[in-house]
């Protein structure tokens, strides 16, 4: 576990977990937790979290649709 925003001591553990949990972007991410809302020292890698977390669900659902 990484502590991704230390203002609200947000984890990378969380950010994904919200990911699972049907958050779809960003901007959803950070409604639910508060990740970049303080100082905003945190968006630039919480963004790049999100976004390479969606593509890797992305690809893990392709994978199991052409193996299906």
């Amino acid at each position: 576990m990484m502590l991704v925003c230390i203002c609200n001591g947000v984890s990378d553990s969380q950010i994904k977990q919200t990911l699972q949990n049907g958050a779809s972007s960003f901007e959803e991410v950070h409604a639910r937790l508060g990740v970049g809302g303080c100082c905003g020292e945190c968006e630039c890698y919480a963004r790049s979290l999100v976004e390479e977390s969606l593509n890797e669900s992305a690809q893990a659902s392709a994978l199991a649709r052409n193996a299906a």
